[in-house]
């Protein structure tokens, strides 16, 4: 897989005040990124603004368990945060988010499902976040922050 995202560096006061936010996180902690575009073109690949460091605002939250998937299946738990983006950074996904936590095997595409069904606003603060692609080739996975010369 391939995705562009704004990867979190988080400290662990924000870490702290995402699971007071929650009180508690469900079995799998994600908290690493927002995806802006998965499997992107060879140009909105190149459109990407790779190492850019950019602030997230987070204005929401969403905490759902036990829902029917698209797919029909039940999604035991997903808890994520909803984001604005600054200016210049595109966003695939309707709702800008990052995934906080999984419960079981829940996937953490669900978050996209939760939050089309809605989600509470908080009072806004701001992540830091680098601009980055992920891509898990061949068994060898990594995040790279410039484009190829």
């Amino acid at each position: 897989a391939v995705y562009t995202g704004a990867f979190l560096t988080l400290s662990a006061e924000d870490r702290e005040w995402i699971e007071d936010l929650f009180g508690e996180f469900f079995d799998t902690v994600k908290l690493n990124h927002v995806t802006l575009n998965f499997k992107p073109t060879q140009e909105e690949l190149d459109e990407t603004p790779l190492g850019k460091e950019i602030d997230l605002h987070v204005i929401g939250k969403v905490e759902a368990r036990d829902f029917l998937s698209p797919e029909g299946g039940i999604t035991e738990g997903v808890q994520a945060l909803v984001v604005e983006l600054p200016g210049g950074i595109a966003c695939a996904n309707a709702v800008p988010h990052v995934t906080v936590s999984v419960k079981g095997s829940t996937k953490p595409v669900s978050s996209n499902w939760a939050l089309e069904a809605g989600w509470d606003r908080i009072a806004p603060f701001t992540l830091r976040a680098r601009v980055g692609c992920f891509a898990n080739i061949g068994g060898s996975a990594r995040v790279v922050f410039q484009h190829p010369i």
